[in-house]
């Protein structure tokens, strides 16, 4: 197929690279995934599974804060949940700024 159509094999990659690229994915994130991840995070917080719940919480903040802004209500249950993830881990330092966070922005 190459050889017959060798501009279209070259684009077809490029697109595969593209798409599979982590900006494009994050481009695609919606509110609806963040939802979903937060979901989850509660899940494996519930579990005890506090490290495989820490990337997914991450990114919930990371697309509510693209998505929404840094000062929107959602973004801050986002920061809490992250928070609460820390603390269940013992990791204080790292829980209280976004707790901060959380509370600096419900204050608004």
């Amino acid at each position: 197929m190459s050889r017959t159509y060798p501009r279209f094999t070259r684009a077809a990659l490029a697109l595969c690279v593209a798409l599979a690229s982590p900006s494009w994915v994050a481009a695609q994130d919606t509110l609806d995934d963040a939802y979903r991840l937060d979901q989850r995070v509660f899940q494996l917080l519930q579990q005890g599974k506090y490290a495989q719940a820490v990337p997914l919480s991450q990114r919930a903040v990371t697309i509510r804060k693209r998505l929404l802004g840094a000062s929107h209500p959602d973004v801050a249950t986002s920061l809490n949940n992250l928070a609460d993830l820390y603390r269940a881990m013992a990791a204080y330092a790292q829980a209280e700024p976004l707790y901060r966070q959380a509370l600096e922005i419900d204050r608004k």
